[in-house]
């Protein structure tokens, strides 16, 4: 009889877990939840290495190419970037951001791993231009082109 009790008292306790964790992740999707920030965006951490986020590593990019050659970068002001998550579904333990606007088409993958471990793909496109740049941007904003 005691051994019925025990197993009634763990059930219940199992019931209970379960619906906080469901409430829990209901108030998530419903933006109830502010997510942990372990470093802000655009800013330095501790070591002194600069924290990107795939727009800025988009815009440092950008600038990158505006000073290789203005006819092909985009002006970085006067944009209105679109911003759409295409990571596909099957892809664990990484993102893909695609940001466009008129012509130009930039796609940003990158790992989940520590901030200041992140190496960012980028590929920057206009076809109206023939264009079409690949390569990387680290943490600490050095591109290397064609890296892909």
């Amino acid at each position: 009889m005691k051994e019925k009790a025990n197993v009634g008292v763990m059930v219940i306790g199992a019931l209970l877990l379960l619906a906080a964790l469901l409430s829990a992740c209901a108030q998530a999707r419903a933006g109830g939840l502010e997510p942990a920030v372990v470093e802000p965006e655009g800013t330095t951490n501790p070591q002194g290495v600069a924290v990107f986020g795939p727009d800025q590593a988009r815009d440092a990019v950008l600038a990158h190419l505006a000073e290789q050659d203005e006819r092909y970068a985009p002006a970085s002001s006067g944009l209105q970037w679109t911003e759409r998550n295409v990571t596909p579904q099957q892809r664990l333990g990484g993102s893909t951001f695609q940001y466009t606007a008129k012509k130009w088409r930039v796609t940003v993958a990158f790992p989940i791993v520590a901030p200041q471990s992140t190496l960012y793909q980028v590929v920057v496109e206009n076809d109206a231009l023939d264009l079409r740049w690949e390569g990387q941007i680290n943490a600490a904003g050095e591109i290397a082109e064609g890296a892909l």
